[in-house]
């Protein structure tokens, strides 16, 4: 365990999980899923939509959040 200023100590940070959220351009749906190599913002079309099966779909958002 470390020091930490003002007097706390530091917490350990968790591994965090990327994910990609992707919306249709036709239906607006929006899906979530696990982030890929090679997923990029504004980057055009990412893939077929699940839903309304005409549009296509691309990446809206990309973050992370902590693994439980």
């Amino acid at each position: 365990m470390g020091w930490w200023p003002f007097g706390g100590r530091r917490r350990r940070s968790r591994p965090a999980r990327a994910l990609t959220v992707e919306r249709c351009g036709s239906c607006g749906a929006e899906s979530e899923r696990p982030f890929r190599e090679g997923d990029c913002l504004f980057a055009g079309e990412s893939g077929a939509c699940g839903k309304c099966g005409g549009g296509r779909t691309s990446v809206e958002r990309i973050f992370g959040e902590p693994d439980e």
